[in-house]
């Protein structure tokens, strides 16, 4: 079985989903963005408690509402789309793949994507909701190793059959390591011509393809 695995943020899209989702949000709320510029502000010491206070401020929106802001926020950054990399997407779906979107981000964006693009499936971070309402909290976090957890649960005993010398991942980010040696045949998404010099270590970085947005 061969398959192609595309994270999302700064991959499929221009943006990271999540941070810029919900400021989105509450973009016109004067009192979120005061706090929001010192959570900026302690983000370059602490990115994960800058993620989870974001995600937070989820907390008590209905499954419902937040479908729909999902889709009112891809409808605004229409031309957030990396339009070159889903073209090479594209052409590798001419030879029967399945296409997974395997992210960080949250499930309810994975999951408008993956409909918008009829993509096979997605891995992704999983908010927790009870009785339909958002608790903040994460039921799956999809970040750095989670995302070849995500793999294996996915596929459970298929995933012995991923056929990854004929398989392909796209992805902007070094944290994403474990999962780019596990592919024979690896885009590395090139945002403002910055790569991670982490990467030139890395037996692999001469085989992968760039592509620059």
């Amino acid at each position: 079985m061969k398959i192609i695995a595309v994270d999302i943020c700064f991959t499929l899209i221009k943006k990271n989903t999540t941070i810029d989702f919900i400021e989105f949000i509450f973009r016109n709320n004067k009192i979120f963005k005061i706090k929001n510029y010192f959570r900026k502000v302690i983000s370059l010491f602490s990115p994960e408690f800058s993620r989870k206070y974001l995600i937070y401020q989820l907390k008590w929106f209905k499954r419902e509402e937040l479908d729909n802001l999902v889709e009112q926020f891809f409808t605004f950054y229409e031309s957030s789309f990396n339009e070159n990399v889903l073209e090479e997407i594209k052409k590798l779906r001419e030879n029967w793949m399945k296409v997974l979107l395997l992210s960080a981000s949250l499930d309810i964006i994975a999951s408008f994507l993956q409909k918008k693009y009829s993509f096979d499936a997605y891995a992704s971070s999983i908010l927790w909701f009870k009785n339909w309402v958002c608790t903040w909290k994460l039921d799956f976090d999809c970040s750095f190793w989670g995302k070849v957890t995500w793999l294996k649960k996915i596929f459970k005993r298929d995933y012995e059959k991923i056929d990854f010398s004929n398989s392909f991942f796209f992805s902007d980010s070094y944290d994403d390591i474990e999962v780019f040696k596990l592919f024979e045949n690896n885009y590395l998404i090139v945002n403002n011509n910055f790569i991670d010099k982490r990467f030139e270590s890395e037996k692999l970085f001469d085989k992968v393809k760039k592509i620059y947005v």
